[in-house]
């Protein structure tokens, strides 16, 4: 969903990388860190659905008719997405293995912060870190 959330916004208007990050933050929507939306940025541009430009130092974006195109494909799951979502926000569907597997891994998560060591801890972040990077991969690439 990010990516369409992130090619909507460049619909309304050329941005950089902290003008979306910003934008997150002013919506409520939490915060969006570099380390998730610059490989996303990057496939995105990779996929020809944005292009991004250099000026004064940072790299702007702006979406392409492609990227305009597969927004228009998709408006319609994506308006029955948000509004299965506003209609239960929060409540877990038992039948969503995604978010089954969510909780045991915040589970085993939160068991490595109280009892590992400090070198078990900071593997722990990397391998969390490099999946989060694998799946905005993976959401980029559908």
């Amino acid at each position: 969903m990010l990516k369409y959330v992130i090619l909507k916004m460049l619909e309304a208007g050329e941005r950089h990388g902290y003008d979306l990050i910003r934008h997150f933050e002013e919506r409520g929507w939490g915060r969006l860190g570099a380390g998730s939306l610059y490989p996303l940025l990057s496939a995105l541009e990779e996929h020809g659905l944005i292009e991004g430009r250099d000026e004064d130092g940072r790299r702007r974006y702006r979406i392409t008719d492609l990227g305009r195109k597969r927004l228009h494909d998709v408006a319609d799951e994506l308006s029955e997405a948000f509004e299965q979502h506003e209609h239960a926000p929060g409540a877990p569907r038992a039948e969503d293995p995604l978010r089954e597997a969510m909780q045991k891994l915040a589970s085993a998560v939160q068991q490595a912060a109280q009892h590992a060591k400090p070198e078990s801890r900071a593997h722990v972040a990397e391998r969390i870190d490099a999946l989060r990077k694998e799946i905005y991969t993976i959401l980029a690439n559908e």
